[in-house]
């Protein structure tokens, strides 16, 4: 075999290899903790606007003090539906949650993809 032609068999045959193992991380990928997102907006806000350590301390403390007051009106928001809803309207409203998430992930992905011009994008759960 000519070594140009056996150097492309032998690529391909690892990439072959490594796609299901990508394509498993992508399904699998965890979504980013709050924690890591209000960094993020931190960092930046910091640069942007030159925010100082006691800022940010307040800001974390307010982000933190947010979420949680968001994450307990969820979840008597999603009791009190549970109590109007039948259990099998509840199964189905869950079902079209997972399929509305489904659409959005694929959006973002293809939007990633079009944005950075490469054939995967990140792996959006």
């Amino acid at each position: 075999m000519v070594p140009a032609l056996k150097a492309l068999v032998i690529a391909v045959f690892g990439i072959s290899l490594a796609l299901p193992s990508f394509a498993q991380q992508q399904t699998t990928q965890q979504p980013i903790p709050p924690e890591k997102r209000w960094e993020r907006w931190i960092e930046r806000l910091q640069k942007r606007l030159g925010l100082t350590s006691q800022q940010q301390e307040q800001l974390r403390d307010l982000l933190r003090q947010h979420w949680e007051q968001r994450q307990r009106e969820r979840e008597r928001f999603r009791e009190h539906l549970k109590e109007i809803l039948t259990p099998e309207q509840w199964q189905r409203l869950q079902q079209l949650h997972q399929e509305k998430r489904a659409r959005i992930r694929e959006r973002l992905r293809k939007h990633w993809q079009e944005k950075h011009h490469e054939p995967e994008g990140p792996p959006y759960r």
